[in-house]
């Protein structure tokens, strides 16, 4: 019988299976013009668009198994493999590079870029993605800049402007200086000056280059409150090298605004001064000499110098300042000291420029003696003398050089009964004194408000508890405030409407009165006896009203319902109008105008 044919090579096999069927393929027919035997040309656009993506994926891969790499990248002691073309088209650096002589080296180092930074820029080329934090900001700054990735570094200058403060503004300013970042250098240098007093009693002052400081001596910008902190600036930072800084001393101290320094701080600290032995005599002549402000090309004083009245908002861990003449916020410092304003429902009050916070409730809602007091001199908290009686949801004034406190609630829960005053003495010695006890009519009540009008205390709203009964006032009452204490006249007006809660304040004579609850407004003029309504705040109730004051002749209102929006009332044209609001990562406890 016949053998069976032996079975097919492999190649055989593979030309077989690459072989014309053995049946012809017949195509669907075109469409064709009409008369006409040329077919009509059909389309299709296919846009995938995840493609993109996938595609980077899957070179991503690539490079993580060093799979058709065609160059590695080395810096410091991190070896990256990476493919030329998709560097090249992510960066004029790369392409530029590749197009050098180095097109050929299988290994090229790039300077001046730390591993870890040549790492996220790489990993970002092929995935989109980057994560820029506190610990690598600056490094990623430099090392995009250095190697042209536009996108990312213009986020990382946003970040470290996001982040700036005054605790870092002088580094800052180096670091945008040394790497020519304009505006984050411009944002850096205006923090140096609107913290310079605070600056100047830290360890921050030493760091400052020459360079810096001499521009802040030149700055009308420099807020300080008198040029004698300039001088002691001047010494604190030469003092701090004296042997390499000593020969700037007297430019510095010629760029200070001589004119304008006190005569006893000349006479008494800064002739005084170690650092002034060796200097010539016509520079101490200057310092000495009686130059009239008309007549010194250096007179004008620095524009921070003029008492100007700026609203000051109270967050649980810092203050921040706005000026409305700049239309700019201004965080103050950190203060320092152990004590913080974190007591819910205690009162605020400006004493002598100073913030003093009186009472309030624990974290158990109990009543507080407490007493604190900031100095904007020092820019620090301090522990003033507790209140006689402890209380909370109290009304804290100013009147005639003292402090006085009335109303609120006691430490039993029930309603405080008596006033009381703190009297500043010699030796700046505060102390608390009784101011007498009201009848139950006139001002036992809780969350009322209180202004100073001429020689009247006026006191609105709030709520009071009688026989057993919990009101809730519609009146304004007056007292009178003498050396005795606090005495009801008897006078009051019957408001509008009950007000449980209302903000308070006098301007030229105006008493201005608004619901916290409702956002309706109210004015009292009292030489005419009547009280007349005005524009309100808000159409709708939504959340009350925190807190206001009197800046700049105008009423300047926290609003809660609005999350730090600050509205301003101005009496002149009857209008409400907002400034922007201070970038505050904690809730406003309370706001008040310092000069």
């Amino acid at each position: 019988s016949p053998k069976p044919p032996p079975p097919p090579s492999p190649l055989a096999a593979a030309t077989a299976a690459t072989a014309a069927p053995s049946c012809s393929l017949e195509l669907p027919e075109l469409p064709r013009r009409r008369n006409s035997d040329t077919p009509v040309t059909v389309s299709l656009q296919l846009e995938v668009s995840n493609h993109p993506p996938e595609l980077l994926a899957s070179l991503n891969a690539l490079r993580c198994e060093a799979a058709f790499t065609d160059v590695a990248l080395e810096a410091d002691t991190c070896t990256l493999h990476a493919h030329r073309a998709l560097l090249a088209a992510a960066s004029p650096y790369f392409r530029a590079m590749f197009s050098s002589q180095f097109k050929r080296a299988p290994l090229l180092h790039v300077t001046s870029v730390s591993g870890e930074t040549l790492r996220l820029i790489v990993e970002y080329v092929y995935t989109s993605k980057i994560e820029i934090t506190t610990d690598n900001v600056q490094d990623l700054t430099v090392g995009c800049k250095l190697l042209h990735f536009p996108l990312i570094l213009h986020q990382c200058v946003s970040f470290l402007m996001h982040h700036l403060d005054s605790t870092n503004a002088v580094t800052m300013e180096q670091f945008a200086a040394a790497y020519d970042f304009v505006e984050l250098r411009e944002e850096a240098r205006q923090r140096v000056l609107e913290n310079f007093a605070s600056l100047a009693e830290s360890n921050e002052l030493a760091e400052l280059t020459l360079e810096q400081l001499t521009g802040c001596l030149q700055s009308d910008d420099l807020f300080v409150r008198s040029e004698d902190e300039v001088a002691r600036a001047v010494l604190r930072w030469v003092g701090h090298r004296p042997v390499e800084r000593s020969q700037h001393l007297s430019g510095l101290l010629l760029g200070c605004r001589l004119s304008c320094l006190n005569r006893e701080f000349i006479q008494s600290e800064l002739l005084l001064s170690p650092l002034l032995r060796d200097f010539s005599s016509e520079l101490l002549t200057q310092l000495t000499g009686h130059l009239s402000l008309e007549e010194s090309p250096d007179a004008t004083p620095r524009p921070s110098t003029l008492r100007r009245e700026q609203l000051v908002v109270l967050s649980h861990d810092y203050l921040e300042a706005y000026n409305p003449a700049k239309d700019k916020w201004c965080r103050i410092a950190f203060p320092t000291g152990g004590f913080r304003p974190t007591a819910r429902d205690s009162a605020v009050c400006v004493l002598e420029n100073e913030i003093w916070l009186t009472g309030g409730v624990d974290s158990q809602g109990r009543a507080l003696p407490d007493v604190v007091r900031y100095s904007p001199l020092t820019n620090a908290w301090s522990e003033g003398p507790p209140l006689l009686s402890a209380r909370s949801r109290h009304t804290c004034v100013c009147v005639r050089g003292s402090l006085l406190v009335m109303g609120g609630v006691g430490l039993d829960g029930r309603m405080c009964t008596g006033a009381e005053v703190l009297r500043l003495r010699a030796g700046g010695q505060a102390v608390w004194e009784p101011a007498g006890q009201l009848p139950e009519h006139a001002c036992r009540k809780e969350a009322s408000a209180t202004a100073l009008s001429s020689s009247c205390l006026i006191e609105v709203g709030g709520v009071k508890v009688m026989n057993g009964n919990t009101l809730i006032m519609n009146t304004l009452d007056q007292h009178l405030v003498n050396d005795k204490g606090v005495e009801y006249t008897g006078e009051y007006y019957v408001l509008p409407e009950k007000l449980r809660c209302a903000l308070l304040a006098v301007i030229d004579n105006l008493v201005l009165i608004l619901s916290s609850q409702t956002g309706k407004f109210w004015c009292l003029e009292p030489m005419r006896k009547s009280v007349r309504s005005l524009p309100a705040l808000r159409p709708e109730p939504t959340q009350p009203l925190l807190c206001a004051t009197v800046c700049d002749r105008r009423l300047y209102c926290v609003d809660r319902g609005h999350p730090h929006s600050i509205a301003v009332f101005d009496p002149e044209s009857s209008c409400w109008s907002t400034v922007r609001p201070p970038k505050l990562s904690t809730e406003i406890l309370h706001c008040v105008t310092l000069q």
